[in-house]
């Protein structure tokens, strides 16, 4: 996995304060997962179990992206929040969470 710990206390950071325990998980996918490949953004996907609380990360997304910026620097983030719901009727995201890296689990 190609991401530090630093850079993972961070995106704990910033979603602690917006997350309450058994609300969610937060998980790295894509190129980052693997240690083979170099560069790639940070992709990241929090899954929410309430469709009402992911309905309004939603609406905070860029305000969360803007935290993380500012903790670590302009750096590249594919940042999505899907709830459980949505998980299994996106096609991309049913494939990508089985092989994604759980950080967190609230």
């Amino acid at each position: 996995m190609r991401i530090s710990q630093s850079e993972i206390s961070a995106f704990i950071q910033v979603l602690s304060s917006y997350l309450s325990p058994g609300s969610g998980s937060l998980f790295l996918y894509g190129s980052r997962v693997d240690d083979a490949l170099k560069g790639g953004d940070i992709d990241l996907v929090l899954v929410i179990s309430s469709i009402d609380q992911a309905n309004h990360l939603k609406m905070l997304r860029s305000s969360i992206l803007n935290q993380f910026k500012m903790k670590l620097g302009d750096r590249r983030i594919d940042f999505s929040i899907l709830c459980e719901q949505e998980v299994s009727q996106d096609l991309f995201f049913s494939q990508v969470i089985p092989a994604a890296v759980l950080l967190k689990k609230w």
